[in-house]
């Protein structure tokens, strides 16, 4: 049914994107494109159709990036374009959790956020996150949707860890701040004392040793150890240890 263009008309939503006609002729947006609107100005049920549509062609519906609130939808990144409008790396998943891995805090207006989207659906989680050595930097125990909501900026997360990143020797982290750092060619192995003045010789990373009564996890082992005994390293994070280790003892 087409309605004239009266006082009906002016109060209906063509498009189905919660404004009415008449607001989007005020506004100049097309009201035959329901991904062209002013969101505070929705004032009316969004379609089903629109709902279930994909404005940004991400994989993700309009329903799902604008939330609970139409008048001011979802926008992750805070650069000022709603979710459901912009596209976003987005692979399907089967316990409906999506995490952006990409995160830049410098107030840029992108990827300023990290996002884990769709963490409110379980209510008892918790989340650790690991540096590029696998060490861990972070980790609640309480909920993140109790704390802070369904996004938090990862500028907090940078300030409580700082002080717990490791130092390294050739991309390979130490316990201590490492002295005398070297690389022994021969060995491959990276090398260092614990002090300026000692001749003790660490291996920076890692290891899988194996002594007469089995394999054991080690980091930062004396070279000497490695020279008397068989081992596997170095792994620059512990979780490539662990893998390793899980397959030399099946």
């Amino acid at each position: 049914m087409v309605l004239p263009q009266g006082g009906l008309w002016l109060a209906a939503d063509c498009d189905g994107d919660g404004v009415t006609n008449g607001q989007e002729i005020i506004d100049g947006t097309n009201l035959s494109d329901p991904c062209e609107s002013i969101e505070e100005n929705v004032s009316l049920p969004q379609s089903q159709e629109f709902l279930a549509g994909d404005c940004d062609g991400d994989g993700l519906n309009n329903g799902e990036e604008i939330g609970n609130n139409p008048n001011n939808p979802n926008d992750s990144n805070g650069n000022g374009i709603p979710d459901y409008l912009e596209i976003n790396n987005h692979s399907v998943s089967q316990d409906d959790l999506e995490i952006f891995n990409l995160v830049t805090p410098n107030a840029d207006g992108d990827n300023d956020i990290f996002v884990i989207r769709n963490i409110e659906l379980y209510p008892n989680n918790s989340v650790e996150i690991y540096n590029r050595w696998g060490i861990k930097v972070y980790e609640t125990k309480e909920s993140l949707t109790k704390e802070f909501g369904k996004e938090f900026f990862v500028a907090k997360i940078v300030k409580e860890s700082n002080t717990a990143l490791p130092n390294e020797v050739h991309g390979y982290s130490t316990s201590v701040e490492p002295r005398n750092a070297m690389f022994d060619i021969r060995r491959k192995l990276p090398l260092f004392t614990k002090s300026s003045d000692s001749k003790s010789l660490y291996c920076a990373g890692y290891y899988v040793i194996k002594f007469d009564k089995g394999r054991v996890k080690s980091f930062c082992p004396k070279l000497i150890t490695l020279q008397r005994y068989e081992y596997k390293g170095p792994f620059k994070t512990e979780f490539e240890m662990k893998q390793v280790l899980a397959n030399v003892s099946k």
